[in-house]
């Protein structure tokens, strides 16, 4: 009977640990761009945002992943209509830097974009940007 509940409780141990979700962006300090942003917050005085580090993205809300391959996956808005309830949806896109700066370029709902982060500050739990640059290629109007 002892053997029996043995296996038992191997058997679930090995069936949560198996079904649980692998994040392989792990945090970085070396490299503390990599991963998942959200909880954006505007500061109206220095005209930065301020973003935290989360586990992955928001089912209903803005943000934002850069990954080690250089993919920038851009949570946002699904489509033209901001009025509630919002659809979100991931758009795929790259990034690069400089000394500075991020450079993305990501689709949208209509076309694709082009922006320019002046990073502030970043650490292992918040990311501060000032965006200089939106630039917006739509393809097509609703």
């Amino acid at each position: 009977m002892k053997y029996r509940n043995l296996i038992n409780v191997l058997f679930l141990l090995s069936t949560i640990l198996a079904c649980q979700k692998e994040n392989d962006l792990q945090m970085n300090a070396n490299e503390p761009l990599i991963g998942f942003w959200a909880n954006g917050e505007y500061n109206e005085t220095n005209n930065t945002y301020t973003f935290s580090r989360v586990s992955d993205f928001l089912k209903n809300g803005y943000g934002f992943q850069f990954d080690y391959e250089k993919k920038f996956i851009e949570r946002k808005n699904a489509g033209w209509c901001g009025t509630p309830p919002v659809s979100y949806d991931n758009f795929e896109g790259t990034w690069s830097t400089d000394p500075h700066n991020v450079f993305i370029e990501v689709p949208f709902w209509g076309g694709n974009a082009k922006y320019t982060w002046e990073v502030i500050s970043v650490n292992l739990e918040k990311l501060v940007i000032k965006k200089t640059k939106e630039d917006y290629q739509t393809m097509y109007l609703p």
